[in-house]
Order: C-alpha cells, then structure tokens, then sequence
C-alpha cells in the first residue's frame, strides 16, 4: 500500500476519502426535453463522479472508452494535473437494439456481441439532451463559486463542428460513447407463441427440459434503473419457484 493514511483514517476515525461513495458520490434520475414518456418517466441518469479523465494516469478510463493515447492527450492533455470532476449522462431506456449470437458449437468459445449503439436516432437525440442538461448543471452558480468551467479543448476529430453545438455533441458521442456493462434482454420471457420470448413466466426455455435462465437477460422491458436490484428480485422469485417445484412436483 503506497499511501496508508487515508485507508488509517477511515479505519480508526471513519474520516478521509474511504467515507465517499467513489466514482458516484450524486446520482439523478432525470426526464429530458427529448423524451415522449409519462411526466415522472426518467430517461437519463446523471452520474457525478469527483474525479475526471483528465487525471487518468492508470490509462483504465481510456481504455474503458477506447480513446487511444493520441485522442486522449489531444483531448485532455491542456487540463492534465488540474483539479476536476465529471458529470457522465446514462441513457436508461435504450432503443437501439443489439445482437448476441454464438461463434461455434464449442460451448468454451466466446459469443459475438453486437451493441448496436445509437442505431436508433432517438438514443443518440437524448443523449445530446442529456450532456446539456449535464452542462447546465456544472455551469450553475452552486458549482461557479468553486470555480467551475467547462473544459474548452474540443475533442479530437470534432474540431469542425462548432463547440457545444449540437452536431458537436454528436460527435464526442460516437468517438467515446460506451457500455457501463449492463447488457440485458438476450433470452426474454413470454409466452411460447411470442418468436423472441427464450423463457416462460417460471423461467423455463422453452423447449427445452431441466434449464432455467435466472439473470438480466429475461428482461421482456428494460427497466428505467440500475439493474443490480431487479437482478437480485429475478434470483429471489427464481429461488422459489424452484422450491416449490422440488415440494410441490417431485415426489
């Protein structure tokens, strides 16, 4: 452990940088002006992280949005060393869809995952909408009297479009959008006469005898939230369906 002391701190006086939820110290569930959902419907999370890529030194944030090392330093090499925090839009109700399918008959081999981002043009207009609202909100007086500005360094190959326009959004969104590695919807649950549906409501695939498919990917609607606790309500209700086969149809 190179610097002991903040991980001392937490230890003996529950003070320091340990006490800070990391990488998402304010979350809000926001609707933007390009959503056509109910009122209280969000379709966008705002992420604040105290911390920015700018300071990546470890290179795990480049290589999370797949900036090569040219990119990267053109884009954020003037603000380098410099204090800063990030607000990162999460789109919640994705429209575009993607594609998992399987590279060989060999179950060890890795399948072909396509993302298919921003295939559908509604994505991508509320993304833009949620990088302004994102702006607003670090160019609000709250966060001006520390001192907050906008970095001014356009992005690499988005110079020709005029900063914070609309087209330039566009732009940084294509060269640095990404996943957050909450994939879901592969093996939906319905009915057998739906073609897309993979299980039923007790999570059975159909067709198929003894195989159960517990996790995100039954998802029939992705939900507007983090995934993590719907995930853990599937296994919960998964787990007893599975009891109450074993009591109530074995004998």
């Amino acid at each position: 452990m190179r610097r002991p002391a903040p991980f001392l701190s937490y230890l003996f006086a529950r003070r320091g940088p340990f006490t800070v939820p990391g990488g998402a110290e304010g979350i809000a569930f926001v609707k933007t002006n390009n959503s056509r959902s109910p009122e209280d419907y969000p379709d966008v999370e705002l992420v604040l992280g105290t911390g920015a890529v700018n300071n990546d030194e470890s290179g795990s944030l480049r290589h999370t949005f797949g900036m090569t090392r040219e990119f990267y330093d053109r884009s954020f090499g003037s603000a380098r060393g410099q204090h800063a925090f990030g607000i990162a839009p999460v789109l919640m109700r994705p429209k575009s869809r993607g594609r998992v399918w399987l590279k060989s008959r060999n179950p060890f081999h890795w399948p072909h995952m396509e993302g298919n981002f921003f295939d559908h043009p509604d994505d991508l207009a509320t993304m833009v909408e949620g990088i302004k609202l994102a702006v607003r909100i670090g160019e609000s007086d709250s966060f001006a009297s520390y001192g907050a500005r906008l970095l001014g360094t356009p992005f690499y190959g988005c110079e020709a479009h005029p900063f914070r326009s609309d087209d330039y959004w566009r732009c940084c969104l294509r060269q640095v959008g990404a996943s957050i590695q909450h994939q879901s919807g592969t093996c939906k649950m319905g009915p057998a006469s739906d073609p897309d549906a993979v299980v039923d409501p007790e999570l059975r695939v159909h067709g198929v005898g003894g195989l159960r498919v517990v996790d995100a990917s039954i998802f029939p609607v992705i939900p507007a939230a983090h995934t993590n606790g719907v995930v853990i309500m599937v296994g919960e209700k998964a787990a007893d369906m599975v009891k109450d086969y074993w009591n109530n149809h074995i004998p």
